[in-house]
């Protein structure tokens, strides 16, 4: 766990948006009250990589500088 702790932060450091995909397995789900608030959407959760990927990088557009 603190491996995929470090790893994600990393990531989004980095705003890496393919590396933080890589982190989560291809089927997995990830709910968020964030997913409607940064991508428009209803639904507050995505599933798999397909959905996910677009999140990602949002997030990664979206970062602060400061965190």
């Amino acid at each position: 766990m603190e491996r995929i702790y470090r790893d994600w932060n990393k990531a989004l450091s980095e705003n890496d948006a393919e590396s933080l995909l890589q982190l989560y397995a291809n089927d997995a789900v990830i709910e968020s009250p964030l997913i409607p608030h940064l991508m428009g959407t209803k639904e507050g959760a995505y599933r798999g990589h397909e959905q996910m990927r677009p999140l990602f990088e949002v997030v990664a557009q979206r970062r602060p500088s400061i965190r």
